[in-house]
């Protein structure tokens, strides 16, 4: 995958920051990373360092970066169930919804209103 990695020149900059340079990716969207630098060589090693650096990394995952959110996925198959009696919230098995149902406790949720 080849990029393009353009350059700016800035007078009135501090020398440290006086070039600048960003990646433009093959499908011709910018890629979102400034990298500032004293030269024009200094700024192009450092775009191509941390491209060649991500791109290694979307291709050892196989199919890309992929952002999964798990968030929640530690309560699949449970179910809420309170018991007004007892005060009490709980969070159990899906297959134990009837067992808990024939000793009082009812079907709810994390915000139910116990005990008020």
């Amino acid at each position: 995958m080849s990029i393009e990695i353009v350059t700016y020149h800035s007078t009135n900059a501090k020398l440290e920051n006086a070039w600048i340079a960003h990646v433009v990716l093959p499908n011709g969207e910018y890629w979102g990373v400034r990298f500032c630098g004293s030269s024009e060589e200094i700024v192009k090693v450092k775009a191509t360092q941390l491209w060649a650096s991500e791109s290694q990394k979307y291709r050892a995952t196989d199919v890309g970066i992929v952002k999964t959110d798990n968030r929640g996925l530690h309560f699949a198959g449970k179910a809420w169930m309170i018991n007004k009696t007892l005060n009490k919230k709980i969070r159990i098995d899906i297959d134990k919804v009837d067992e808990y149902t024939a000793m009082g406790w009812e079907r709810g949720g994390p915000r139910s209103n116990i005990g008020g």
